[in-house]
């Protein structure tokens, strides 16, 4: 594995700038943790069908839309985000 470590490296250098200029990806759902108790303080939770919520197909479109739009100036640019 220890062989493999400077290619693996080499080839997340290559995918960097795609990566930094890459934005998020809109996702038709969303999912939920539980909330934290005694038994969970950290809120940890495999993901289950019950902690999937599908969303409209409107939330989505405006979802998009306004990725499309964030981080671009007044001359319709595209700029990097970090977010």
């Amino acid at each position: 594995m220890l062989e493999e470590l400077p290619a693996f490296a080499e080839s997340l250098a290559r995918e960097l700038p795609y990566l930094l200029d890459s934005r998020r990806a809109v996702r038709d759902h969303e999912t939920s943790a539980p909330e934290r108790t005694q038994e969970n303080p950290l809120g940890l939770y495999k993901l289950a069908p019950d902690r999937i919520r599908h969303l409209p197909e409107e939330e989505v479109e405006m979802r998009s839309a306004r990725q499309r739009t964030r981080g671009r100036p007044a001359t319709g640019r595209p700029t990097r985000t970090w977010a």
